[in-house]
């Protein structure tokens, strides 16, 4: 109460608020408390496992990756794994195995790397496919964000990527930050969270371009928000092919939403209560990608760059 009042009529030493300021502070003060109120909650099944992820760290070997901010599992060879770093780095991707050792790297000349900030991998059909975000955007200033979709190389390989589809998003509701995205391979669709201070993100979604093989394709649409999820400081997002679970991330948060029936719609599997995992104990965790043994992997910025698998395990 002492601190609402501050913030309404101010302290000796400064002016009261105005009329104006005031009311902006009552609205902040409404949408904190009804954030608050519809946050996940812990549940029995929650669980502290920083101590326990902290046993199955590697560091990766490359030290090209200082800023790892987007993370994916190869489907062309196992115990793979793709990454890239944050904005300021060229469009490149590189690829290291379960025990950090590089053993690949990707260029894309043709792409922009304004502020790359997260990647997926899926299956269209047999192929194997790669998606990169460059979705950044802290100011909230850019009309029109870039993902693109394109078949992934050989990882034991270097390579460079010059067919590709460029697929141009502008959200319904303006600019917006985002720094996770994943891939719905049942519902056909591109998943989009915003970062926001406030449990307010926004979730967007769009259709999966048709693949495109041999051509460089331009792709534009336009994602509404379907819904507003109760996370502040989302960094990352994958969902589970074998399960269809939505893992979402923030530095020091993982919450898992469950899908009890592949039928569900999205919008209604993420207004369900999630399970509530720790972080591991890393710098700034801004990636998560789950394997096809349904364990989740998370990476932070920093040298040298770590990946950790996360234990989630539920207790009975």
């Amino acid at each position: 109460m002492r601190v609402f009042r501050y913030l309404v009529n101010g302290s000796a030493a400064k002016k009261p608020l105005t009329i104006r300021s005031r009311s902006s502070v009552y609205l902040l003060l409404m949408v904190v408390i009804f954030a608050a109120s519809h946050c996940p909650k812990a549940t029995a099944k929650d669980r502290d496992n920083s101590e326990d992820s902290d046993k199955l760290v590697i560091e990766l070997e490359d030290k090209r990756v200082a800023e790892s901010s987007g993370l994916a599992i190869s489907r062309r060879k196992k115990n793979r794994f793709w990454t890239h770093n944050d904005s300021g780095d060229e469009p490149r991707l590189f690829a290291f195995d379960s025990k950090g050792n590089k053993t690949g790297h990707c260029r894309l000349p043709e792409a922009t790397s304004v502020d790359w900030e997260d990647m997926a991998s899926y299956l269209d059909q047999d192929t194997a496919r790669l998606v990169v975000a460059d979705c950044g955007d802290n100011d909230a200033k850019r009309k029109s964000i870039f993902i693109y979709l394109f078949d992934e190389p050989d990882p034991d390989s270097k390579t460079q990527v010059d067919r590709f589809t460029k697929l141009e998003i502008q959200y319904a509701d303006g600019p917006q930050n985002c720094e996770a995205i994943a891939v719905d391979t049942k519902r056909g669709e591109l998943v989009l969270l915003s970062k926001n201070f406030l449990p307010l993100a926004g979730l967007y979604r769009t259709p999966i371009p048709k693949r495109e093989a041999d051509s460089v394709v331009h792709v534009r649409a336009t994602a509404p928000r379907s819904k507003t999820i109760a996370i502040p400081m989302i960094t990352a997002m994958d969902i589970d092919d074998l399960s269809g679970d939505v893992w979402v991330g923030t530095y020091f948060d993982l919450f898992c939403f469950n899908c009890p029936d592949r039928t569900q719609p999205l919008d209604q599997q993420l207004a369900s209560l999630p399970i509530h995992f720790a972080m591991p104990k890393l710098k700034q965790i801004e990636a998560l990608t789950v394997d096809a043994q349904q364990q989740v992997h998370v990476t932070s910025e920093g040298k040298p760059a770590r990946m950790v698998r996360v234990t989630t395990k539920v207790e009975p």
